[in-house]
């Protein structure tokens, strides 16, 4: 899956648009919170702890933004940030010395640039 990169425009609603899935019949239009989770980890580029991660993504996104979607963006964070890892967008990495861990993005497995070559 490929994680877009997060659009360099001014803060409010266009930030979400690469996010967005559009609602079918009476559903109402979703994020695709995962997706998001991985574009904040990899804009980071280098090893992030959850909260500074968290910080990160509401300072990004908005969480006054986001509660037009979630009703707990908290919550919602979590869940995102768990579905990411599970779905091996990024990398969930304990601490050396065990206390802990952080959140790597970069390379995923199936990606591959032009040539047909995995790339970062």
């Amino acid at each position: 899956m490929k994680v877009p990169k997060l659009p360099d425009v001014p803060p409010g609603s266009s930030r979400l648009l690469p996010f967005v899935t559009r609602g079918v019949g009476t559903e109402k239009a979703g994020l695709q919170s995962a997706l998001m989770v991985a574009a904040v980890v990899d804009a980071i580029a280098e090893p992030v702890s959850r909260g500074r991660l968290q910080e990160a993504f509401f300072d990004y996104f908005g969480r006054e933004l986001l509660a037009a979607y979630w009703q707990q963006p908290g919550k919602a964070f979590r869940s995102a940030l768990q579905r990411a890892v599970e779905r091996d967008l990024i990398n969930e990495v304990p601490y050396p010395d065990g206390d802990g861990v952080v959140y790597i993005g970069g390379f995923r497995a199936g990606e591959a640039d032009s040539s047909g070559t995995s790339s970062p």
